[in-house]
C-alpha cells in the first residue's frame, strides 16, 4: 500500500513539473524566457502568458476570430475578455479611440500598443509584455512575440494605451 501511495505521489509531482506543450507552444515559452526575460515560474502563474502560449502560432486571418485564424484586434479582444474580464470593441480604430493614451516608458504588461501601417489611423495592435516586447497577430507569421525595437515596428509605431 505504501509503495502504491509513493508511486501515485511521485507521478503527480512528475505531471506537475512537465508541460504537455506542443512544439510551437514550447517555442513560445522559450521566447518568453530567453527574449522577453520572464522566469519559468512566472509564466506558469500568469494567465495572460498561458493564453499567449496557447494561441502562439495561430495563423493570421483578416476578420476571423477563431483558433484556425485570427486578426490582431480579435486576438487582443479575446485575450482581454478571457484574462482580464474586460470587453473591448472589435476594431483597432475603436479600441484605440476608447483607451487612455500612455507614454511608451509607462507601459506595463497588458497595455496596448498600436501601429499605423497603412493610412492615417492605427490599423494594427498588440499587447505589451515587458522589456520592449509585445504579442500580436502578425499578417505574415500569425500570433507571435515581437520587439518594439524591431525597425519595422519602430517605423510604424503609433501609440500606446490602457483600458
Amino acid at each position: 500500500m505504501r509503495l502504491l501511495l509513493f508511486i501515485l505521489m511521485f507521478s503527480a509531482c512528475a505531471l506537475q513539473r512537465y508541460h504537455t506543450f506542443t512544439p510551437i507552444q514550447k517555442e513560445a515559452e522559450q521566447a518568453l524566457i530567453k527574449e522577453v526575460g520572464y522566469e519559468t515560474r512566472a509564466i506558469k502563474r500568469n494567465a495572460m502568458l498561458q493564453y499567449l502560449i496557447n494561441w502562439y502560432g495561430t495563423p493570421y486571418a483578416f476578420g476571423k476570430c477563431e483558433k484556425s485564424g485570427i486578426d490582431c484586434s480579435c486576438f487582443c479582444k479575446r485575450l482581454y475578455e478571457t484574462v482580464y474580464q474586460k470587453k473591448l470593441p472589435r476594431t483597432v480604430r475603436e479600441i484605440y479611440s476608447q483607451c487612455d493614451k500612455i507614454a511608451v516608458r509607462k507601459l506595463h504588461e497588458g497595455d496596448l500598443v498600436f501601429f499605423k501601417i497603412k493610412g492615417d489611423v492605427p490599423d494594427h495592435m498588440g499587447i505589451y509584455l515587458q522589456s520592449g516586447y509585445f504579442v500580436h497577430a502578425s499578417t505574415s507569421k500569425g500570433v507571435v512575440i515581437s520587439s518594439l525595437e524591431n525597425p519595422y515596428y519602430k517605423k510604424y509605431f503609433y501609440g500606446s494605451g490602457r483600458v
